[in-house]
């Protein structure tokens, strides 16, 4: 059986002190102690620079037994305790030291080995009062953050119209803590040298799929659902968030699982415990569709293959959908507005709408009322009108917009996340209006930036293969299509981060952000194309890459 104890670690307490030690190779075991006696407020553990940014972010959890003997000495009973701890703020002591204070988050307690029910009883009211003894409630603790000072040669800080010269930008934990032009670092703070290259936020992607592996074609498609089993496809998902953070993206939206249900929710959980290196992610588990529609084809009635989407029907189907999604950790909200694209003799792109007015009026109501926000994926003009006409807070591909639609989504707000990249790459290989829809797209573009459409940066990775093409093309399209560079730059970062809801978080180099920072060699007010190549990549305050030195 298992008893908890303790607070919900609300507030920070005192440990025991903790040493955990390892091996020549950095491995564990971790040795935990603990002694009643011994109340300090940090644990320490031997590190080195290079560990420091994996110790910071990774949440731990230490075993320490409680043994009672009978009269003849035999065990009555073991028990262990589970303190998980996440590591707040650190600092590296002159010798290679690392002091972190901690924070309790939860405590449990596992007995074992009763030889009877009163031993039981006695052992559980023992350990709750030895762990009590260890786990006292006291004042919140912190030690000065770690201070970073980045020398920029270049700042482009993702909202100003021009670049800053020679910025000294100030780190204090995660944070930006000061921005200034031509000023000197403060003294004791550690330098990062970027005087030489152009310094911008961290790349955001508003349209990605960590969970495929690119589908041009329904076989391709097929193949990842039928062989391919979901914690499969998770370990690729986390090696392609991996690959998202070194091409520059420290935060993306992850708009469907496509068939490994809430999977999305696991890896971006195990970035937020620092497990595996990726960028921040709002994720939108299963897209909803009405029964019958995309269904995985050509297979007997009889067999049950998997489907990339949940199956929805009727307005109550839908609400209970969008509970459901929201209970298992979904950020979004995602629908698919319509199928069957085809050009008409009006030339519009026109589409079969999925749902009924009520059910996807439902779907955004409900998701709305809980506070979660909507992203329909809408290719024709029609599908893309009922979206609208629903209250969806994005409109995903777009294909086929009209400047009537362009007028009602500046009206509303509606942000649109063309994912040109990924139009581009599947056109060829599936043929039949493809190539026209992607330069319908082309033509499309200049026009809602001239009406002052918000367009924020989706590539739809996962649906060309994240090792084929780094996502950061996607500004390349948006200059040829008519943007300038630093239109491109912001609907990329600030924009993006607006769309996400994290405008007061990141998107910008400012004080009080998020410390999310990337940096490349050349300048992309010359040449975009310098996107594709970044050189240092900073999340929250860790460098996650620096191939400046």
């Amino acid at each position: 059986m298992q008893v908890q104890t303790g607070r919900d670690g609300s507030f920070h307490k005192r440990l025991a002190q903790t040493v955990l030690t390892e091996d020549d190779q950095g491995n564990g075991p971790l040795d935990a102690r603990a002694a009643a006696r011994v109340f300090p407020h940090e644990m320490v553990r031997r590190t080195n620079q290079r560990r420091l940014a994996h110790v910071s972010s990774k949440e731990m959890q230490f075993l320490a037994p409680v043994t009672s003997h009978g009269p003849k000495g035999r065990m009555l009973a073991e028990a262990r305790f589970v303190v998980d701890i996440r590591v707040k703020i650190y600092l590296l002591q002159p010798d290679q030291s690392l002091s972190c204070p901690i924070r309790t988050r939860r405590i449990w307690l596992s007995l074992i080995g009763f030889a009877s029910l009163w031993e039981e009883l006695f052992m559980r009211r023992l350990l709750i009062a030895v762990v009590l003894s260890f786990v006292i409630p006291t004042t919140a603790f912190c030690q000065t953050p770690h201070r970073v000072a980045i020398r920029a040669g270049r700042l482009i800080d993702g909202k100003s119209e021009k670049p800053l010269e020679n910025a000294v930008i100030v780190i204090e934990g995660d944070r930006i803590a000061s921005v200034t032009a031509g000023g000197s670092a403060p003294a004791g703070v550690e330098i990062i040298d970027l005087s030489k290259a152009t310094v911008l936020p961290g790349f955001i992607d508003t349209h990605t799929h960590v969970l495929l592996q690119g589908d041009i074609t329904a076989e391709e498609y097929d193949a990842q659902l039928l062989k391919q089993s979901i914690p499969y496809r998770a370990i690729l998902a986390a090696r392609n968030a991996h690959i998202a953070l070194s091409h520059g993206f420290t935060a993306i939206r992850d708009l469907e699982t496509e068939g490994a249900m809430y999977a999305d929710v696991d890896v971006k959980t195990a970035i937020a415990n620092g497990e595996v290196p990726g960028p921040r992610m709002q994720v939108a588990t299963r897209a909803m569709t009405p029964t019958g529609m995309y269904p995985l084809l050509g297979y007997s009635w009889e067999l049950k293959v998997p489907t990339g989407v949940q199956y929805v029907d009727g307005a109550d189907g839908a609400r209970k959908a969008v509970r459901e999604q929201a209970m298992y950790g979904a950020d979004w909200i995602k629908y698919y507005s319509d199928r069957r694209y085809h050009f008409e003799t009006d030339g519009v792109l026109h589409s079969m709408v999925n749902f009924t007015d009520e059910e996807a009026k439902a779907i955004v109501d409900e998701a709305h009322r809980i506070g979660k926000k909507v992203a329909a994926h809408a290719i024709g003009s029609d599908g893309i009108a009922a979206a609208l006409h629903a209250g969806v807070d994005t409109i995903e591909h777009g294909d086929g917009l009209t400047e009537a639609l362009m007028d009602e989504m500046v009206r509303r707000g509606i942000y649109w996340v063309p994912t040109i990249t990924v139009g581009v790459y599947v056109a060829p290989g599936r043929s039949g209006n493809w190539p026209k829809m992607a330069e319908l797209q082309r033509e499309n573009f200049p026009k809602a930036i001239k009406k002052g459409v918000k367009i924020a940066l989706g590539t739809d990775a996962g649906g060309f293969d994240w090792k084929a093409l780094n996502e950061a093309k996607e500004f390349e399209y948006y200059v040829q299509y008519g943007m300038t560079p630093m239109q491109a730059i912001r609907a990329g970062t600030s924009t993006a981060a607006e769309l996400l809801g994290w405008g007061d978080k990141l998107g910008v180099i400012e004080p009080g952000k998020w410390a999310d920072i990337v940096a490349i060699s050349g300048d992309p007010l010359k040449d975009i194309n310098e996107l594709q190549n970044v050189k240092f990549v900073m999340k929250g305050g860790v460098v996650y890459k620096n191939d400046l030195r």
